[in-house]
């Protein structure tokens, strides 16, 4: 199991995984990143939305799209930003 100790490697990770081919080991990652946004939230009095919408989750749930053959919305807008975020947070 992977913790996490920063942001940074939990973006580093999902920045990581996007090369990724093995949904089940996708999903299990996705699990962990949940779990420390969660703690995240909890410690800044975030809810809901902050982990829902977290740009880590949104680059997550689209390889998990890709992976099991929904459109993924690459090169949408919304996530395309949510990538951009993601890489700034990796240089933190």
């Amino acid at each position: 199991m992977r913790n996490y100790d920063s942001m940074a490697h939990c973006a580093k990770t999902a920045w990581d995984i996007q090369n990724a081919c093995n949904l089940s080991g996708v999903v299990n990652e996705f699990k962990r990143m949940m779990e420390f946004l969660w703690d995240v939230a909890e410690e800044q009095k975030f809810g809901t939305k902050f982990v829902n919408q977290h740009p880590i989750s949104k680059i997550m749930a689209d390889k998990i799209a890709q992976l099991t053959g929904l459109t993924g919305t690459i090169g949408d807008d919304e996530t395309m930003k949510a990538f951009d975020a993601v890489k700034k947070l990796m240089e933190v």
